[in-house]
């Protein structure tokens, strides 16, 4: 294998440390459940998550160490860690730009590192070369001698076995320094995303001071840009984390799909997929970034096959071009990094830019700086040219992509075709070639992608030729070679090309063995130049299957034929047997893998799915009979319509008269005899045909409407007589019968399924008796689209395949409300004022308080049949009834308020207010209500003023009192009384009414609990001062100046009451006496008394 490009693959590790990027091997070629992925991904839209990158590249990791360690066993483990330290100081040489004494030291430990680890590495190579090659020639056995359906896996096996002897023979000092660079570059990128990861989750307050201190952050951003930013954007914080954002997804993006650009695995796929999305919707300003970055990171790689030459080929071995690469390198990655900051995704962009017209600002300054750094890369592109001719367009590497799946899920690492046979019975020679396939594609990843562009064309920089190791232990010729006939861009089934993918076109016409194969790639010279012959590498292996299918059956079907097909009998009418226009997909074969055929046929395939041309196979018909049944059928000889012989009096004789239709085909072959092609004969299935009378299709209207009910017994409706007398004599006619009635007519259909009906939704129709019923269930309505129309149907048949359709249409209304309403009944309200609810107790000993109204003392009794009619007894709407602050809107009727008892009731203190709103609705079957009328009517009720009672308080005189002494209290109740409507005394003392009336608990506190009843005791405000320095102010809330009921017979505080002399100025304040209930204040419930010591007062 000439894979020189694996010796050096490691080096472009060496100067990553920004975006300069290194390929990978084809780590994991078994892909399980990709294509789920990608539909995910699909769904998701345009983004790149940290998620799918963190996943890629842990798993490009775990593969890259997998094979680390497959050559660490072999290798010599001080050798290996002094590789390491080499290929690290050589890493921070590049990084560090290093001058040539540091590069020839570095020349000298590389190339003994290198020579030391092979040395130690060689025998073990050796051994397990020669185990795998044992292996691939016991497989290779086992493949002469298996059976068809088990030689793709065998192939399968082999092409992997050689890939693995490739990858043994390149297990060499240089690939392990190449993964292990490359495991430290995934390392790394791995830190790049976890800084994205802080990105998409900095708050808006940490964007700017997470660009000022992230030293990471800062060399990757345009301070100019930021500042655009800044000062055009009155919050710029989110635009610069949309910056931030793209800027690191592009960077890290760019570094995955050139350093990882073989791999195949699901995660990475994936993550390809999120990446080709986002690219898609993102603007050409944008795209032209990732271009140059792109074309970077090929010149990256292409620089370090030049600096490995330059320090270990002793053909190309000088210090001075060492010292060029290095230059170039660093070249590179300062262009790289540059290019990087002018990121503009469609979010930033649409989001931010375009909004704040900024348009126009960044686009010069991008525009300008863009073209500072293309001058630079030209320049660059000269320098690398003197370097090696060709050197900024080398390919790198080809790598086999699987395009289907196994049953288990697993990409195939394989293709095939197969020659397509007769079968032993078909033909006197045996089995012959139908078809032969004459070519097959494949594709491939190409690395760079954008080496396509050289791989094909007119006049590619490349030749690709086929590396063929038959897959047989007998072969001893080279008979059947695949060749390359074409390489082309690969598209997909959108016609849209697939970036970094080629089709490669083999020719197998001559193809009798199954290969496993990889593909040689070699430079082309180019006008005596030497262009790029510097490039020899091989893609991976993978298995061509050739194989053998026998033709076992071949079949004409226009489509599934009726068992028997009917024929109608009627001008016209035909079986349509042939549509040559059709013939790829109505011609159908069963392929077997024995020639014998006696192999399990698979599923019938149509030409189109075997690529096989219809113009080998010849197409006939032929009809045949029984004597009793001959002539009543016409088979046109071109067309092969079979249709009926019209002729043949009286009609009824016709019917059922059967007959069979049978396709012949002849297949045309490859092979001869004597100068004639030999044509295969094949019987396909026959066709049983049965004339059956036209029969009729009768349709009826149900004439009266119905509407929408809410009746648990379903609604039906009958046709009339006139309409049933008709339907026997339609019947009569299609049968030859006489029938008398209907009921007659039934009793003749056929025992099975003669009686069929088919219902419109929920609506059905039976025939039965004499009469057709249509049944409405519970809730049905029409539909306003189809004009609220159901059309439930019949099928009768009969012995002469003679079939009746009946269709009746019947509508169903929406329920109509608009006669529905709820007026005021004028001598109890006016229909717009507040209703009063009345207090009532259910006993003498009152234990809880209601107050409730009967609403058919305050609307229409007229208005209240009519409703009761229409819901309860018609049921042809539904009543909803709500109380106002229900959130939940619960329906009331007829749970809490029905027609029997008309009442709304409210018994606790938060009902002091209520409304009530009535409105219609009807709820179709299966579906959600419907609201008719939403405000049919609204009653507001609060509790009657009678429902708190009276206060009856000290007579105006009597509410200022003086006091003399000192050391006089004075009760804040004295002289009130408060009764109850029915006359009870419920404060400041209790008292049973006069007619027996009282409560339980008979006491104040029971009382006022009952009503939600308190009275309090307030100081006014201008009295407040004077009441804390001069009075007691035990029980006393300075806040709100509110006395305790306790504490209501007050006095002068200890030191007043107790002092020698008289006062000297008089001691006054205001108290008032305030009642309430929770149905409202009861009437006086506010009283203002004065207390006065008046001056010259003494204890």
């Amino acid at each position: 294998m000439k894979r020189k490009f694996v010796k050096v693959m490691f080096f472009g590790a060496l100067a990553l440390s920004t975006v300069t990027y290194v390929g990978c091997k084809d780590y994991d070629d078994d892909v399980k459940g990709l294509q789920e992925q990608i539909d995910n991904i699909n769904q998701k839209g345009a983004d790149v998550t940290t998620e799918a990158m963190n996943a890629a590249i842990s798993s490009a990791i775990a593969k890259v160490q997998a094979d680390l360690d497959k050559i660490a066993s072999k290798a010599d483990k001080s050798a290996l860690d002094a590789l390491q330290a080499v290929v690290t100081k050589l890493q921070e040489a590049v990084n560090g730009k290093a001058d040539a004494s540091t590069l020839e030291s570095l020349k000298a430990e590389l190339n003994e590192a290198i020579a030391t680890v092979d040395s130690s590495i060689q025998p073990k190579i050796d051994a397990a070369k020669t185990q795998l090659e044992g292996q691939i020639a016991a497989l290779e056995t086992k493949l002469e001698e298996a059976d068809e359906a088990i030689k793709g896996s065998i192939a399968t096996q082999i092409a992997d076995l050689k890939t693995e002897l490739q990858d043994l023979m390149d297990a060499n000092a240089a690939e392990y320094a190449k993964l292990y660079a490359t495991k430290v570059d995934l390392n790394a990128l791995s830190d790049r995303v976890e800084t994205l990861e802080k990105i998409k989750h900095l708050t808006t307050d940490d964007v700017l001071s997470f660009i000022q201190t992230d030293a990471d952050v800062k060399k990757y951003i345009d301070d100019e840009f930021v500042a655009l930013l800044q000062q055009n954007l009155d919050k710029p914080e989110s635009a610069l984390r949309a910056y931030l954002e793209g800027v690191f997804t592009t960077g890290i993006m760019t570094q995955v799909e050139t350093k990882c650009g073989e791999i195949a695995d699901a995660k990475m796929e994936a993550l390809r997929q999120e990446w080709t999305t986002y690219k898609t919707e993102q603007g050409k300003d944008y795209k032209a970034i990732v271009e140059r970055l792109a074309t970077l990171e090929g010149y990256n790689l292409s620089t370090m096959e030049e600096l490995y030459n330059s320090l270990t080929d002793p053909k190309n071995n000088t210090i001075d071009k060492a010292n060029t690469c290095f230059e170039a390198l660093g070249d590179i990655t300062d262009l790289a990094t540059e290019f990087g900051k002018y990121t503009t995704t469609t979010e930033l962009e649409a989001n931010y830019v375009q909004i704040a017209d900024l348009n126009t600002k960044i686009g010069e300054y991008i525009g300008n700086s863009i073209s500072d750094l293309d001058s630079k890369v030209e320049t660059l592109e000269t320098k690398l040219n003197a370097l090696q001719s060709g050197l900024t367009s080398m390919l790198k590497s080809l790598v086999f992509a699987p395009q289907k799946y196994d049953a288990s899920g697993e990409l195939v690492r394989s293709v095939s075709f197969a020659s397509i046979y007769t079968s032993t019975a078909q033909t006197a020679e045996g089995p012959v070639v139908i078809s032969a396939p004459t070519s097959v594609k494949v594709n491939f990843r190409v690395s760079p992608a954008s080496a396509v562009a050289d791989l094909i064309g007119e006049h590619p920089k490349y030749t690709i030729t086929t590396d063929k190791h038959v897959i047989t232990s007998r072969a001893a010729t080279n008979d059947g070679i695949l060749t390359v006939a074409s390489v082309e861009q690969a598209k997909d089934e959108a016609d849209v090309a697939i970036e970094g993918m080629i089709t490669v076109t083999l020719n197998a016409a001559t193809a009798v063995k199954s290969y496993a194969l990889s593909l040689s790639v070699v430079g082309n010279n180019e006008e005596g130049k030497d262009v790029t012959n510097f490039t020899e590498i091989n893609s991976d292996y993978f298995a061509v299957i050739v194989s053998k299918k026998y033709v076992n059956a071949v079949d004409y079907a226009a489509k599934t034929y009726g068992s028997p097909e009917l024929l109608v009998d009627k001008a016209g009418s035909a079986i349509n047997f042939y549509d040559a226009e059709k013939n790829s997909e109505y011609i159908k074969v069963k392929l077997s893998d024995n020639e014998n055929g006696s192999s399990p046929a698979a599923e019938a395939v149509t030409l189109a799915s075997l690529g096989l041309s219809p113009d080998l196979f010849e197409v006939t018909f032929e009809k045949t009979e029984t004597p009793a049944d001959a002539d009543y059928f016409v088979l046109n000889p071109t067309t092969y319509a079979l249709t009926v012989n019209q002729s043949k009096l009286p009609a009824s004789s016709r019917y059922n008269k059967t007959c069979t239709v049978t396709p012949k085909i002849k297949v045309t072959t490859t092979a001869t005899n004597e100068g004639q092609p030999v044509k295969a004969d094949y019987t396909g299935t026959a066709v049983t045909a049965k004339i059956v009378a036209e029969g009729v299709n009768l349709e009826y209207a149900v004439a009266d409407e119905l509407y929408w009910s809410n009746a648990s017994a379903a609604q039906t409706v009958t046709l009339t007589s006139e309409q049933i007398a008709d339907i026997v004599k339609e019947i009569n006619k299609v049968t030859g019968e006489t029938y008398d009635n209907l009921t007659a007519a039934l009793a003749g259909v056929v025992a099975s399924d003669g009686n069929v009906s088919t219902s419109d939704g929920d609506v059905s129709i039976a025939a039965s008796g004499n009469d057709v019923t249509v049944t409405i269930p519970q809730g049905t309505v029409g539909d306003a689209a189809k004009d609220y129309t159901f059309t439930p149907s019949l099928k009768l048949t009969y012995d002469n395949s003679a079939i009746v359709n009946i269709t009746v249409k019947v509508k169903v209304l929406a329920p109509v409300v608009t006669d529905l309403k709820l007026g005021a009944n004028t001598i109890n309200w006016n229909g717009t004022s507040v209703v009063d609810l009345m207090p009532s107790a259910d006993a003498q000993t009152m234990t809880a308080l209601t107050v409730s109204r009967k609403l058919s003392e305050v609307l229409l009794a007229t208005d209240i049949a009519a409703l009761k009619k229409a819901v309860v007894t018609d049921e042809t709407v539904q009543l909803k009834i709500t109380k106002g602050g229900d959130e939940s809107e619960t329906n009331l009727y007829p749970g809490t308020i029905n027609f029997d008892d008309f009442t709304v009731k409210a018994a606790a203190a938060t009902d002091k207010a209520v409304s009530y709103t009535f409105s219609l609705y009807y709820t179709p079957k299966g579906q959600d209500p419907v609201v008719l009328n939403a405000n049919l009517l609204t009653v507001n009720l609060k509790p009657s003023v009678k429902v708190a009672g009276t206060i009856t308080a000290p007579e105006e005189e009597a509410r200022t009192i003086t006091k003399t002494k000192l050391t006089d209290t004075y009760d804040l109740s004295t002289n009130f009384t408060w009764k109850e409507f029915r006359g009870v005394t419920i404060w400041p003392t209790f008292a049973v009414a006069s007619g027996g009336a009282t409560t339980n608990p008979a006491t104040v506190d029971g009382a006022l609990a009952i009503y939600s009843g308190s009275v309090k005791y307030i100081v006014a405000e201008e009295s407040r001062a004077t009441f804390v320095n001069c009075f007691n102010t035990t029980g006393y809330t300075a806040e709100t100046g509110e006395i305790a009921a306790d504490n209501k017979t007050i006095k002068l505080n200890d030191v007043i009451r107790a002092q020698e002399g008289a006062i000297v100025n008089p001691i006054t304040v205001k108290i008032k006496v305030i009642a309430t209930t929770g149905w409202g204040a009861p009437e006086n419930a506010e009283t203002e008394l004065t207390i006065t010591y008046p001056e010259g007062s003494t204890k």
